[in-house]
């Protein structure tokens, strides 16, 4: 059984949920050890100390919320229609903060998945692969179009080529821009 705990921004709130989840598993003569807790990282807080989270030996897998994440690391409404325009999960400060966290998580033993509409966008597909992620969770209608990304990418050249260019851009269009060169000059025709 795999636990995902949502919206966290604290380690306390980690380790005071745990203590929850084993005092009744206790009660219920469940072994809490074989529970597979992971968290949510939906909120800059929690992206940045990742690595103390993974230090509680509570956590076995992280999973980063993508829309609320991008919401509150460019501290906007997406829902907001005077404002939405600013909402950009492919900000390259966005992207910034998932890799340094990504890495952290993956440096101290942590499972890492992404979710939202970021592991669905067929241009991100090769940014999160270099971060090492090791689920996406997309809606079925998504599913062909990233497998089909993913067969047609080099991963190295990714990584080599495409990762300096994609960290240090200036704005989400450069962005973009390098990733649809490449994957074209891979013979992948961009569907989205």
């Amino acid at each position: 059984l795999r636990l995902l705990l949502p919206m966290v921004s604290r380690v306390s709130e980690v380790n005071e949920t745990v203590e929850l989840i084993e005092e009744i598993a206790s009660e219920v003569n469940v072994d809490a050890s074989k529970l597979e807790i992971g968290i949510m990282i939906e909120v800059p807080s929690t992206a940045i100390i990742v690595d103390r989270v993974a230090k509680t030996g509570r956590v076995r897998f992280v999973s980063y919320g993508t829309n609320d994440l991008t919401q509150y690391v460019l501290a906007v409404d997406r829902t907001n229609p005077k404002v939405s325009s600013i909402y950009d999960d492919m900000d390259p400060s966005v992207l910034r903060l998932l890799s340094i966290s990504m890495n952290e998580a993956r440096k101290h033993g942590l499972e890492v998945e992404v979710c939202g509409e970021l592991a669905s966008r067929q241009l991100a597909v090769p940014i999160l692969l270099s971060f090492g992620v090791n689920a996406l969770s997309v809606n079925l209608s998504s599913v062909g179009l990233v497998k089909y990304t993913i067969k047609g990418i080099d991963l190295r050249e990714v990584n080599s080529k495409l990762m300096p260019e994609v960290l240090n851009a200036n704005n989400s269009e450069s962005v973009r821009e390098v990733l649809r060169k490449y994957l074209i000059s891979k013979k992948v025709t961009i569907l989205e």
